[in-house]
């Protein structure tokens, strides 16, 4: 009995501790950063970008200005609105969802906000697509190369 029961306590120590490192393993990949690059029309953006799972997130203002796109930051609700002739993109601080002129578009990767940076990322592909232009991956230099339709 004495023996079942101390086989439980280890089990048990032993459970909370590895659980318990899970979350920091994970707190510490999400600290590691890979940069790369958007070229648009090929001129790099000032902004180095972030890739998080496959996705490269740049910081929206100086994206969407490069676009010609006008620009509003809700700081209430997390939300960027671009705008330009008839398009319109919505996206908004950890929705994995983007509002392009009004119809719900996936995300794979959630909009967010670096308040180290004070910068708010959005995803690249699905905003230069959104405008019609296109994007090439470079996965070797990390470098997203966008063409618009001039």
């Amino acid at each position: 009995m004495k023996k079942s029961i101390l086989i439980l306590r280890i089990t048990v120590i032993f459970t909370l501790f590895a659980t318990s490192l899970v979350p920091l393993s994970l707190a510490h990949a999400e600290q590691k950063r890979v940069t790369g690059t958007v070229v648009l029309d090929g001129k790099a953006l000032d902004d180095k970008a972030t890739i998080i799972n496959g996705n490269t997130m740049i910081p929206f203002r100086s994206f969407f200005e490069a676009l010609g796109m006008s620009v509003n930051w809700d700081q209430k609700t997390k939300t960027v609105t671009a705008s330009k002739n008839d398009l319109e993109i919505k996206m908004t601080n950890g929705i994995l969802k983007a509002i392009i002129n009004n119809k719900d578009i996936p995300l794979t990767q959630a909009p967010f906000l670096d308040e180290t940076e004070n910068k708010f990322y959005v995803n690249t592909r699905v905003v230069a697509e959104s405008t019609g232009a296109t994007v090439e991956w470079d996965n070797v230099k990390k470098i997203a190369s966008i063409t618009t339709k001039n």
